[in-house]
């Protein structure tokens, strides 16, 4: 109960210190409270929650709702059945899950590196300037418990707790794929943990499986959620096509000075960082191989749009921002860590009031 009641402390704290940034520039008149709860992806997953993937659903958007998996607005549906507003309970219930991921990834660094590396990957993941979605009608902050009950699960050989947690996950996100071959490398390199590992990656499968073959059902298309994508943010479906797009996308960042592809870009070096840290520092298991799949899928797209948030929602890279902070100067680890709370104020500026960049 000891570790537990520090891992609620140390989450609690940083996770409440960090909304204040986020309120503080939402509460600014005119308020955009509102649209925090209810643009960007947040429209997506509402309109999901209030008519699920009915092609009549949400227009003009409809063709892009495959391209969001379920979980996120089921829970925000059945917080509107309590009389709550699918809005703000969704975002709540969100926000709940956020507090929790926390709290394992606490648990899990105490067992890897000790507290205060715990509440440092804390401070890393809460504070970074795309973790506002953490608190909205996202997805992340579900992702993240799923992801890391999952690992947990493995780690302490709860068969059933990591193909649940999988299984969440795979209802969550289609980065449930990326989870599910880490999940498989680590049962394939610590064999003492296999079978729960191999149930965790099985469960995550089979989640993104359910929701596929739910929108084949519904849309008669077993890839509506890929095309989705394809049709809304221009990522291919192809392999093949993908490094000539993502070469375009760079080269656009730079000739035609889209800033927002320049900041996206920025989750590159950061993923180079996290994983020579994961690397250095000995985690070289089925988490490093979960680190490294996260980021190629998305940039196997042929895209890098939001992959500083999809870093942020792999909690490996948390992880290893916990031990970088942990190893440098105390006076270097308060720079970083206010440059980074500096970076969350004005990226939900950008978001909310400049509207110049899609989280």
């Amino acid at each position: 109960m000891g570790r537990w009641r520090e891992a609620a402390t140390d989450a609690l704290a940083t996770f409440a210190l960090s909304r204040v940034i986020v309120l503080a520039v939402l509460l600014v008149p005119p308020t955009r409270v509102h649209s925090y709860l209810t643009t960007w992806d947040a429209g997506f997953y509402l309109s999901i929650a209030r008519c699920g993937y009915d092609p009549a659903c949400g227009q003009p958007v409809a063709a892009e709702l495959p391209a969001f998996f379920p979980l996120q607005p089921l829970a925000a549906r059945a917080a509107g059945t309590i009389g709550i507003s699918q809005a703000w309970g969704g975002a709540a219930l969100a926000t709940l899950a956020s507090v929790a991921a926390l709290m394992l990834l606490h648990r899990l660094c105490c067992e890897l590196r000790g507290r205060r590396v715990a509440l440092l990957a804390c401070a890393a993941l809460a504070f970074f300037p795309f973790s506002y979605v953490l608190s909205t009608n996202y997805s992340e902050g579900l992702f993240l418990l799923a992801s890391l009950a999952a690992f947990a699960g493995a780690r302490s050989r709860r068969s059933v707790l990591a193909f649940t947690a999988g299984l969440a996950a795979g209802l969550t996100r289609p980065a449930a794929i990326p989870l599910a071959i880490g999940l498989a490398a680590d049962g394939a390199l610590t064999p003492e943990r296999r079978r729960a590992a191999l149930a965790g990656a099985v469960g995550a499968v089979a989640g993104v499986a359910i929701v596929f073959a739910d929108l084949h059902r519904r849309r008669d298309d077993w890839l509506a959620s890929l095309h989705a994508q394809q049709l809304g943010w221009q990522r291919s479906t192809s392999i093949v096509d993908a490094p000539g797009e993502l070469a375009r996308y760079i080269r656009d960042a730079i000739t035609l000075g889209h800033a927002q592809n320049l900041l996206y870009l920025t989750g590159i070096p950061l993923a180079a960082v996290g994983l020579i840290v994961l690397w250095r520092h000995g985690i070289r298991d089925g988490m490093l191989v979960y680190a490294v799949i996260a980021v190629a899928a998305p940039l196997a797209t042929g895209s890098a749009m939001s992959l500083p948030r999809f870093l942020m929602g792999t909690f490996p890279y948390a992880v290893a921002g916990g031990i970088l902070l942990d190893r440098v100067d105390p006076r270097l680890r308060a720079a970083l860590l206010t440059v980074s709370a500096a970076g969350l104020a004005a990226c939900v500026w950008a978001t909310y009031r400049g509207s110049g960049l899609a989280p």
